[in-house]
């Protein structure tokens, strides 16, 4: 039996897509076994990355209004 170059491309393709939702089927299912505390390797806890951006994001409450510069249009 002589297959077309059409018929290979369509069985190749068909196989490639059947191999892609497997594997999207399967990924998630292996990633959701995972404990949900545990992080990846070198990573803080979620606390400390939680003060951490706080110091890093951190804003003042406090701030000088007085004697600013007056607000004039560019124009």
């Amino acid at each position: 039996m002589v297959m077309s170059r059409l018929q290979i491309t369509i069985i190749a393709l068909f196989i490639a897509s059947a191999a892609g939702g497997l594997i999207w089927l399967v990924i998630p299912a292996i990633q959701a076994d995972r404990p949900v505390d545990a992080a990846p390797a070198g990573s803080h806890g979620i606390g400390d990355r939680q003060q951490r951006a706080k110091e890093f994001f951190g804003e003042k409450r406090e701030y000088d209004l007085k004697g600013g510069q007056e607000m004039r249009p560019r124009w």
